[in-house]
């Protein structure tokens, strides 16, 4: 349920988002990134990049079996987990991510002396360590070792770069391994899956409803994560306003006139106005769980996304016509 506490009434519900029942192929003008490969939509595996276009997929992809047993034994599995958590691209993965990294993961023993990656070629694999003891050479000398719960070759999860380092075992090692194209097919599946649900609650908010499908997801593609803690204040009653929130996760109080109006979820919403009119806020809105995320829509990007004149044409629209 989507809330709009200014307005004292409640959006209509929507039908519920079926996660799994993503289009085969997508695009709704989805932006494109720059990297060193390019990106087959339709069956969501990266293609070797050629003069004027993508190649053939090089792999067809196998979708990831949360149902099957994991390579990582439940024993083994939390310590696993904060060894991925350090990395960057997991730190912030939500469980149910982690959960299909956790089964796509292989496993892998390897003889002591042996070059797990070498400095130079190219990489497709993050490593875990999960037991043993490896050293890092750069340009023929030693500059570390690690051991037990240690993660290298990360970068090449996203990166079709050439290996900065070798890592060379010292010791028999078990390793689990997770290649490139699982990995980003993981990503952009949640991420396709979180794009299309954004869409369909911003076409039950007036200021976006009017707004084409097409333009309604490249709103989705500008919203921007914000985190914040328990106590802290993300819009104060009586400032002037600049951004919409939409709630990913926690808990926000409404307070106005130093009293309790409402308290807002998951998929509820605030701000909304001040994307087309110049107001002060109507309510203090404050984060009330341990943690609170946000995704964030400035007033001037979402003018930059639309333009003035149709920013101009939803405020004639809007049944408040508060100026």
């Amino acid at each position: 349920m989507f809330a709009k506490f200014c307005h004292g009434k409640e959006a209509e519900t929507p039908a519920p988002f079926n996660e799994d029942a993503l289009p085969h192929q997508f695009d709704a003008r989805r932006r494109t990134s720059v990297s060193a490969e390019c990106w087959n939509q339709a069956c969501d595996v990266p293609t070797q990049r050629l003069t004027g276009g993508c190649a053939k997929a090089a792999i067809t992809p196998i979708p990831v079996n949360t149902n099957k047993q994991s390579v990582v034994p439940p024993s083994d599995i939390n310590r696993t987990v904060v060894s991925l958590r350090k990395t960057l691209f997991f730190k912030e993965l939500s469980e149910d991510l982690m959960q299909q990294v956790l089964h796509a993961l292989k496993s892998r023993k390897i003889e002591a002396g042996k070059e797990i990656i070498c400095q130079g070629d190219e990489g497709d694999d993050l490593y875990v360590l999960d037991k043993g003891k490896v050293e890092y050479i750069k340009d023929d000398k030693k500059v570390g070792e690690a051991s037990d719960g240690a993660t290298f070759g990360e970068l090449a999860l996203m990166y079709n770069a050439p290996r900065a380092a070798t890592v060379r075992s010292l010791e028999p090692c078990e390793v689990y391994t997770l290649d490139r194209i699982t990995f980003k097919r993981i990503m952009v599946a949640k991420l396709s899956r979180k794009r299309l649900h954004s869409q369909q609650v911003l076409s039950h908010i007036d200021v976006f409803s009017h707004l084409p499908e097409s333009t309604q997801l490249k709103i989705s593609d500008a919203l921007q994560p914000l985190t914040f803690q328990k106590g802290d204040v993300i819009i104060k009653e009586g400032d002037s306003g600049s951004d919409f929130f939409l709630i990913d996760e926690g808990t926000v109080e409404v307070t106005a006139n130093g009293e309790h109006k409402t308290t807002l979820g998951s998929g509820s919403y605030f701000g909304e106005l001040a994307l087309i009119y110049d107001l002060p806020r109507a309510a203090t809105v404050t984060a009330t769980s341990d943690l609170l995320k946000l995704e964030d829509l400035s007033k001037r990007g979402f003018e930059q996304l639309i333009g003035p004149d149709l920013v101009e044409e939803l405020r004639r629209r809007d049944p408040r016509r508060l100026h």
